[in-house]
C-alpha cells in the first residue's frame, strides 16, 4: 500500500459518504475547539448544522475560517481529507438542510420523524468552502516506499 493524495473526483466521492467529521475552529482565546459533527458535502461546500449561539457558531462567526477532517479505515485502508477555508453562516436554516442531513445519516423515514419535531428554527448552518485541501488515499503498489515518504513528498526520517 502507498499513500497518495485523492484526485478531485475521489475526494468528492469519499466526502459524500455518511461519515463523522471533526470540525475545528479557533476560539476567542486562540485555542482550537474541535468537535465531531455530521455534515453534508455538496458542490465543494461542507454544510454543518449547529445550535444558534453554540460555541461552534460563535467561534466560527468570530474566526471566519475553520477546518474539517474526515477519516476512515474502512476495508483496512486508512484515508483522510482535510479541508480548510472560510465559513459563511446561514442564520435561517431551511428545513431541507435538516431533512437532507438526517436522511444522509439515518434514512428518509427517520429524517421525516425528526423534521416533525421542529428545532431547525433554532439552528444555523455553517457553510465551509475549503480553499486548501490535504488528503491521503491508500492504493495498491508494487513499489517499495522510501522511508519518510508521505503523499508523494519526501520528509525527513527522525533519527534518535
Amino acid at each position: 500500500m502507498k499513500g497518495v493524495p485523492f484526485d478531485d473526483a475521489g475526494r468528492d466521492e469519499f466526502l459524500n459518504r455518511p461519515q463523522i467529521a471533526v470540525y475545528a475552529v479557533q476560539t476567542f482565546g486562540g485555542d482550537i475547539h474541535a468537535t465531531p459533527v455530521w455534515y453534508v458535502y455538496r458542490d465543494g461546500v461542507f454544510r454543518i448544522l449547529v445550535d444558534r449561539g453554540s460555541a461552534k457558531h460563535r467561534y466560527s462567526e468570530a474566526a471566519g475560517r475553520a477546518s474539517v477532517c474526515v477519516d476512515s479505515d474502512a476495508g483496512g485502508q486508512f484515508q483522510y481529507v482535510l479541508g480548510q477555508g472560510p465559513v459563511e453562516i446561514v442564520d435561517q436554516v431551511p428545513i431541507e438542510y435538516r431533512r437532507e442531513l438526517w436522511a444522509h445519516y439515518a434514512g428518509a423515514e427517520k429524517a421525516e420523524e425528526v423534521i416533525k419535531s421542529g428545532r431547525h428554527e433554532r439552528q444555523v448552518a455553517l457553510l465551509l468552502r475549503p480553499d486548501r485541501w490535504v488528503s491521503r488515499a491508500e492504493v495498491e503498489t508494487d513499489e517499495l516506499e522510501e522511508p519518510g515518504a508521505v503523499s508523494g513528498r519526501s520528509v525527513p526520517v527522525p533519527t534518535s
